[in-house]
């Protein structure tokens, strides 16, 4: 079983190797993985990445989650930057070095040192890459820079995560009132903002699918970076793990509520488009980010965007910078699994119950049945009486008119209510997960193979309640695109994993298997498909193989 254990104890390393890009665009990142010690209370480095195109950058391998893409042994990149850039490259792994003493030590001392990641890591970006010797420098640079922004951020997680039994004013390193409340609990030290994922206002469901939504931020900012659209900035960031918490780690960015010129930051109550941004340059810039990663231009409150609502444009003070942060709802989700039954009943009981279709402007606004239920009160369909949770599953439980004297009981009504009900009532029954528009989300290289095939562009905001403007075109895109994964992409990926496990069963009497994940991935399909993509599959070791990695992951 490849659970994640095995695959993070690498050594310490800062290689670079070249991978072919699944997109039209090509994608790469500078990752540095570090090896945790035996100690069980040691943290756990996942990925480091700084998500970089090949022109900017060098050559350079696309992370893969928790599975690094980088081996113990140095490649070639690594080895052109030793022999051709051997002296400069020894000035940034000193200023790297630099930077953890100083931080080190202001742990050890209590002293307020700060370092200044984010100019560091612009610095970098902006430095020459026409040369090949330029290029591997420059990655270099990328992957020192990384390594000590983890390597101190590992401390203050450390003792983030050692005092979250404490109350705030009892903390070291208390939290912060920053606003917003996706992204969990914020803190702030040395030039490094930090995110602990937590699911307090149950947006996500549990906190495992807000540690998700993490990486999907991460992730997406890759992404973003690799368009290679240079009049947009980008903060440096890592998630970390530590004891089964993940804590999100960025540069602290020169941004306030009142540099917001893109998105928004409440829930789209106050909404920034592509007029509100300070030049015609930049609005270009966005759109050609969401053209080559194949996503719609639509409006939010009257304002067209190309990102998620949620996906907050900042011009930075003092430097002037365009900063891309929140990153993590870049990519469209896949349609709703919740579903909800709505069922009238009526106060005689030998009258059978009636189906009561949910309008779409009111499904569009959230799918949390509370909310659902609220706006059938708002537009004045029924009278709230009870709200229940019956065996279990969410029952809200409304009637109508039922504050009128004189109603006759009913009786169905009350006994699910375990109090008197009176006149017509209405049964919501909700079925499966709500907010999974943040967390649910496509593959990029689903999107590059959709752009090929000749469908439409689809919405960041799609079936979420940022999208209700032209949500029919919207949702139906996204449709789309989930019905050629469900029905063209994954059986030619079962077909694909077949013929590639007959022939390493030809080459090695089937000592080896398929790499399941890396291949899946390559046709834009998610792991959480490997159901369906074993409904899919005939061969028995490909069969074999996939019910183990459904096991594994259920089991990790």
């Amino acid at each position: 079983i490849r659970a994640r254990g095995w695959r993070r104890q690498l050594s310490s390393t800062a290689s670079a190797t070249s991978s072919p890009a699944s997109t039209s665009s090509a994608r790469s990142s500078l990752s540095v993985s570090t090896s945790p010690s035996t100690n069980a209370g040691s943290p756990s480095l996942g990925y480091y990445a700084v998500g970089v195109d090949e022109e900017r950058a060098g050559s350079s391998a696309f992370a893969d989650g928790y599975d690094s893409a980088y081996d113990t042994g140095g490649s070639g990149a690594t080895e052109a930057v030793q022999s051709e850039a051997n002296t400069t490259n020894t000035g940034a792994v000193a200023r790297g070095l630099l930077h953890q003493e100083l931080n080190l030590a202001a742990v050890e001392a209590g002293e307020q040192v700060t370092v200044d990641w984010q100019e560091d890591f612009q610095n970098s970006l902006n430095l020459p890459f026409l040369t090949e010797a330029q290029k591997n420098h420059r990655a270099a640079r990328l992957n020192d820079l990384a390594r000590s922004f983890v390597q101190a951020g590992t401390n203050w997680v450390s003792l983030i995560v050692e005092e979250l039994h404490l109350p705030n004013d009892q903390r070291q390193l208390p939290s912060l009132d920053v606003g917003g409340i996706a992204g969990g609990t914020k803190f702030m030290k040395q030039g490094q903002f930090f995110k602990l994922p937590e699911d307090e206002h149950n947006l996500y469901g549990d906190e495992l699918l807000a540690c998700k939504a993490a990486s999907h931020e991460l992730w997406s900012l890759q992404y973003l970076i690799s368009c290679n659209e240079l009049e947009l900035s980008f903060p440096l960031m890592a998630n970390i793990d530590l004891l089964g918490r993940r804590v999100t780690v960025s540069t602290c960015l020169p941004i306030g509520g009142d540099s917001l010129r893109y998105g928004t930051a409440d829930a789209g109550r106050t909404m920034f488009g592509a007029t509100d941004l300070p030049s015609e340059s930049l609005a270009k810039a966005i759109e050609r980010c969401a053209q080559q990663l194949h996503l719609a231009p639509h409006r939010v409150n009257g304002k067209l965007i190309h990102f998620a609502a949620d996906i907050e444009g900042h011009i930075g003070r003092g430097d002037g910078h365009f900063y891309l942060l929140d990153t993590a709802r870049l990519l469209p989700p896949t349609p709703p699994t919740l579903q909800a039954s709505i069922r009238l009943i009526p106060p005689n009981p030998e009258e059978e119950l009636r189906d009561i279709p949910l309008p779409d402007n009111v499904r569009m606004r959230s799918d949390r049945p509370r909310v659902w239920a609220e706006a059938l009160r708002t537009l004045g369909t029924f009278h709230v009486n009870q709200s229940k949770c019956v065996q279990g599953k969410l029952f809200v439980l409304w009637a109508r008119n039922a504050q009128e004297e004189g109603k006759e009981e009913n009786v169905r009504a009350s006994k699910l209510a375990k109090a008197p009900v009176h006149g017509e009532a209405v049964l919501f029954s909700f079925y499966g997960k709500g907010g999974e528009f943040l967390y649910q989300l496509v593959r990029v290289e689903l999107l590059a193979l959709a752009r090929t095939a000749g469908l439409p562009p689809v919405s960041s905001d799609a079936f979420s309640g940022f999208g209700m403007d032209d949500h029919e075109t919207h949702n139906e895109a996204g449709r789309r695109l989930y019905s050629m994964l469900v029905d063209r992409v994954i059986p030619v990926a079962a077909r694909s994993l077949e013929e590639g496990s007959a022939q390493l069963h030809e080459a090695d009497n089937g000592m080896s298997t398929v790499d399941l994940k890396h291949l899946l991935h390559e046709f834009g399909v998610n792991l959480r498909y490997a159901g369906k993509v074993r409904s899919c599959a005939t061969h028995p070791l490909v069969r074999a193989q996939l019910l183990v990695e459904m096991v594994s992951r259920v089991a990790r």
